[in-house]
């Protein structure tokens, strides 16, 4: 496959502002930022995916890249870039990328990011995009 110069400079941009914006709800939540550098390991998690299987950071072991979003239904932000998301997620599928989509949110302070409310969401919008509940580490 011939990936042309100026589509790689866009996923490179693409997967900067994917991460300034994971690296940002991780200080915010936690109050510690996760800096990783290009090739290194991820932290590991277990999440239930919408599609009603376990993740862990091992299921995606065949991929060539992941990309962790950390999202919520609630954000204005996040539903103005949904979309776009998910056309990103369908373009990169066939080239070996796994989008995970992680909610980090407390579903008790906001209702609408509950996992039943996900579960609604991923099937609306028929997203490729593995959808999971809260983060919580393996």
């Amino acid at each position: 496959m011939r990936v042309l110069k100026g589509e790689v400079h866009n996923m490179k941009r693409r997967i900067v502002l994917v991460t300034v914006v994971c690296v940002g709800v991780l200080a915010a939540t936690t109050g510690t930022a996760y800096a990783l550098e290009i090739g290194q390991k991820g932290l590991d998690f277990t999440l239930a995916g919408t599609d009603g299987v376990v993740y862990s950071l091992d299921s995606f072991e065949d991929a060539k890249a992941v990309v962790v979003v950390f999202t919520c239904n609630h954000c204005p932000i996040t539903k103005a870039y949904e979309d776009r998301l998910i056309e990103i997620a369908k373009t990169h599928k066939g080239r070996g990328a796994e989008f995970v989509a992680i909610n980090p949110n407390d579903p008790v302070a906001y209702a609408e990011d509950n996992f039943e409310n996900m579960l609604k969401r991923a099937q609306q919008k028929g997203s490729c995009i593995r959808t999971s509940g809260m983060l919580t580490r393996a």
